[in-house]
């Protein structure tokens, strides 16, 4: 009995492991995550600050392999911006911000 224990949860960390993120260099659910950290960091990453007491805030995203794009705005202006990114175990680094 205890065995069979042990290969249940041997079995459900693997299963857990494999989705969750685990490949070398990917954070998990790598899409949802540079979504996230786009949303999260925007008014850092916006070379445009906000204007008259808005705030940023996402209207659209996209991104994969690498790059991506966003749609933002603070109630006020409205961008467009192109960005590239790097991702690793520890998360993501934005290695280009640029508004079109």
């Amino acid at each position: 009995m205890k065995k069979i224990i042990i290969l249940l949860i041997v079995i459900g960390a693997v299963v857990f492991y494999m989705t969750k993120g685990g490949s070398e260099g990917e954070p998990a659910d790598k899409n949802t995550s540079i979504q996230s950290y786009i949303t999260q960091n925007i008014s850092n990453l916006s070379p445009e600050k906000e204007t008259l007491g808005g705030k940023f805030y996402i209207t659209e995203i996209e991104a994969m392999d690498g790059k991506g794009i966003v749609w933002y705005e603070d109630g006020h202006n409205a961008f467009r911006a192109d960005f590239t990114y790097k991702s690793s175990k520890k998360g993501y680094e934005i290695t280009s911000f640029t508004i079109r």
